[in-house]
């Protein structure tokens, strides 16, 4: 189903699959994705989208934020539209990386779907 055709349908969605849908109306060309609880939902829609062919481009499982982060920031440099997904534990884990990612100035979507760092005090 094309996006012309989704003028008119009403759905109902969660967070997750309405941050899938934003990339897949966007028309990303790549997705380096590493899932983490609760993203995974999102990269997981995405990843389905690409193998049966209702997006283009390119979905990457990469093997930590770090370099799903490198690997985002490298696309972006490229002009390619980039998409990715973490959770507030996972962008730690690949902090180190988005700082560099904002000095580049490269634009790229990252949503963060977000779970507490630690439990209240």
């Amino acid at each position: 189903m094309g996006v012309t055709d989704q003028k008119n349908k009403k759905m109902m969605l969660t967070g997750n699959k309405a941050a899938a849908w934003g990339a897949r109306l966007a028309d990303v060309d790549y997705v380096p994705a590493f899932p983490i609880t609760p993203q995974t939902e999102i990269v997981e829609t995405l990843s389905q989208w690409f193998a049966d062919g209702t997006l283009t481009g390119k979905f990457t499982n990469m093997d930590s934020e770090h370099s799903m982060f490198s690997a985002a920031g490298a696309a972006a440099a490229a002009g390619v539209r980039v998409f990715t997904a973490s959770s507030s534990q996972g962008i730690l884990y690949g902090l180190e990386m988005l700082y560099t990612l904002a000095g580049w100035r490269v634009p790229l979507v990252l949503v963060n779907v977000s779970r507490a760092l630690a439990t209240p005090i």
